[in-house]
């Protein structure tokens, strides 16, 4: 990989907004949580609301500071639902092994 291919990578993730690079982070956080067999998959969503509240103060310093906490809430929120949205939605089979449950704690069960 040359330095034009990274600096092609990186270039949007520098453009996104303080709210989207949040949503980034967090979604990875999310990811690598949900793989680490250490950490449980039931605690995900509080840690990443919780993440979002405390770190969402630190990027947007132009806001008051309890508009900036909610908005960090908000923003884990998203990230959450993007989480159970993968979980969901119809995937490629590639993909749903990227983003699979970890030791079966959290599987799809069907209605009966």
């Amino acid at each position: 990989m040359n330095t034009k291919q990274i600096e092609d990578f990186i270039k949007p993730l520098l453009d996104l907004s303080d709210a989207g690079l949040l949503l980034a982070v967090l979604w990875a956080v999310g990811f690598a949580c949900k793989r680490w067999p250490v950490f449980p998959n039931r605690f995900v969503p509080h840690l990443l609301f919780v993440l979002g509240g405390l770190a969402y103060p630190f990027l947007a310093q132009n806001k008051p500071p309890q508009r900036e906490v909610f908005e960090g809430i908000l923003v884990g929120a998203v990230a959450v639902g993007l989480h159970q949205a993968a979980r969901v939605l119809p995937l490629p089979d590639w993909l749903k092994k990227v983003l699979g449950a970890k030791n079966g704690e959290t599987e799809q069960v069907g209605k009966p």
